[in-house]
């Protein structure tokens, strides 16, 4: 699993690394962190930091808690190209809050910072999310509830993401690469699939899983 994991996030680092070279102007976001530690990544790739500082004031052991080492060839490339990192996860306690007593459970100022329509209505990607969980429909309450936690993580990565480019401008040659879990991207409905609801033309997003 390791060896998979490892060479998983060796591809990713390739595909940021081959769309430099291409001339394109990217933007790496991530599922990894949260919007509370966004301004902790940049010093990274900026120089500022070594990767023990790094790896400290993004509180990556709490944020994501896997091992570094996997990630390290991503977290190189972002460095050695100076890009620009997006810290694309709600807090984690949002997600809970939802999945235990649905959208309503979140406060007035959590709900601020989200999109006004969490949309519950495709079909396809809650088939694909009740393959995810095994193959048995989530039903009553309790099962809406755990699938508004799921769509709440991708919408708020997806809002995050467009938020981030609607203040940074895009031109035709940027692209903002989503790395992230393949639950988030599968079948094009995930986070993609909400970017591009919400978008009247096709975004400048690479989802990378």
């Amino acid at each position: 699993l390791g060896q998979r994991a490892a060479s998983v996030q060796w591809l990713q680092a390739n595909v940021i690394e081959a769309l430099v070279a291409d001339g394109r102007d990217v933007v790496v976001g991530f599922e990894q962190f949260t919007r509370p530690v966004q301004d902790s990544l940049n010093p990274w790739t900026l120089g500022w930091w070594d990767e023990a500082t790094f790896i400290e004031r993004s509180e990556w052991k709490t944020q994501w808690g896997f091992d570094y080492g996997l990630y390290r060839p991503i977290f190189e490339s972002t460095r050695k190209n100076k890009l620009p990192m997006v810290a694309l996860n709600v807090p984690r306690d949002w997600v809970r809050a939802v999945g235990r007593g649905g959208y309503t459970a979140l406060t007035p100022e959590q709900k601020k910072e989200l999109p006004n329509d969490l949309y519950l209505g495709n079909a396809n990607h809650k088939a694909v999310f009740t393959g995810l969980m095994g193959g048995h429909p989530m039903t009553g309450p309790q099962g809406d509830n755990i699938y508004s936690a799921q769509v709440l993580w991708d919408e708020g990565m997806a809002d995050t993401a467009l938020k981030y480019m609607d203040r940074r401008g895009a031109s035709a040659n940027t692209v903002f690469v989503v790395v992230a879990g393949s639950g988030h991207v599968m079948y094009g409905q995930g986070i993609n699939y909400r970017i591009e609801r919400r978008t009247a033309v096709g975004p400048p997003f690479e989802a990378v899983a």
